[in-house]
């Protein structure tokens, strides 16, 4: 995801070490995303912290955009050498997307179809739907006490800024949220993504 890739490239640029991967059936991953599901974005997540852990140094936070943010605090808050998580754009819950995506209808009758996510066209399957359904990994995160960034478009049109509000008040540990005045929800713009990355940067280096 553009957004992702920029994020990143400015962290880098501020000093901050950054490991940005492709889930399953995205970008250069193999597989077919279709088949995959919440957890085994989790899944990866954690396989991709341990492979920089033994080429480097176990990371300090987790971080992601839209849903993948949610799979961000399911994976902090299960990998011990984390000390918080970074969201942007993020629901409250996974379940928030089944009420806000149009073509999911589709999904659940026929197991696999296109839906439109953001202006972007992927194929998701049932299995996943049915763990947006259950999973709440807000409340799993909570429980670790561990300190959570949230950065959120007031103007976003797909997972709306009180999204971002309840993950606040949800959470018992150190945490903040910084509004990202006019930006959309993937962050298209080059200035927003900078200004994420600046308001990332300075919070990881607080959590030394």
């Amino acid at each position: 995801m553009l957004a992702v890739a920029r994020v990143s490239r400015a962290l880098a640029e501020l000093g901050t070490a950054v490991l940005r991967f492709d889930a399953a059936g995205l970008g250069e991953s193999r597989g077919d995303f279709a088949a995959t599901g919440f957890n085994s974005w989790v899944d990866d997540a954690l396989r991709a912290a341990q492979a920089l852990a033994e080429a480097a140094r176990a990371p300090d936070a987790v971080a992601g955009l839209s849903l993948g943010g949610t799979a961000a605090l399911a994976a902090a808050a299960r990998l011990p050498s984390a000390r918080g998580a970074v969201l942007l754009n993020a629901p409250s819950r996974p379940s928030h997307l089944l009420g806000a995506l149009p073509g999911l209808e589709a999904v659940r009758r026929y197991g696999v179809a296109p839906v439109e996510v953001a202006g972007r066209r992927v194929r998701l399957g049932r299995p996943l739907l049915e763990e947006l359904e259950r999973e709440d990994p807000a409340a799993e995160f909570a429980a670790t006490g561990k300190a959570l960034l949230i950065l959120h478009a007031p103007e976003d049109d797909l997972v709306p800024f009180a999204q971002g509000e309840a993950l606040l008040r949800g959470h018992p540990g150190p945490k903040r949220l910084v509004c990202l005045e006019g930006a959309d929800h993937l962050l298209t713009r080059r200035a927003d993504a900078a200004a994420a990355a600046a308001s990332i940067a300075e919070w990881i280096a607080a959590l030394a």
